[in-house]
């Protein structure tokens, strides 16, 4: 599994939004192997648990980047669906709407013309409206 997410992210293909999946799909096949006592020795297990140790402290620093939770909620194949079926907290999922809901706000929407901005307009044209005569 390593391996295959090693290739996918060094494709020209992989985008913020396939971290979190990826990052499930290696912390699920890591606890596999570290439960699977019948068919892995115990230094393979040992490494596993290094292993998922090590993953878990990488998780949990893209909660301090916001833009993992923006480009989960943002993409169409996941949105707020993934984390629900991942059982992530309500609370948490609340916030990660708000992250993004706040930095559209603040990044991308659209100003209101002002009134200033309307007049500005106006007279414009009633110039242009007068020279062109």
């Amino acid at each position: 599994i390593l391996k295959d997410a090693t290739l996918f992210f060094s494709s020209n293909t992989p985008s913020v939004a396939s971290v979190i999946p990826a990052m499930d799909a290696i912390d699920e096949a890591l606890a596999t192997g570290i439960i699977d006592n019948n068919i892995l020795s115990e230094p393979i297990r040992h490494a596993l648990s290094i292993g998922k140790k090590t993953l878990n402290k990488y998780y949990a620093l893209t909660d301090n980047s916001t833009i993992y939770r923006m480009a989960m909620i943002l993409h169409p194949s996941f949105k707020l669906e993934y984390f629900r079926k991942a059982g992530w907290s309500d609370e948490w999922i609340a916030e990660a709407v708000t992250v993004t809901r706040e930095h559209w706000e603040r990044r991308y929407k659209p100003s209101e013309p002002t009134a200033v901005d309307s007049a500005t307009v106006r007279d414009f044209f009633l110039i242009k409206f007068f020279i062109d005569c």
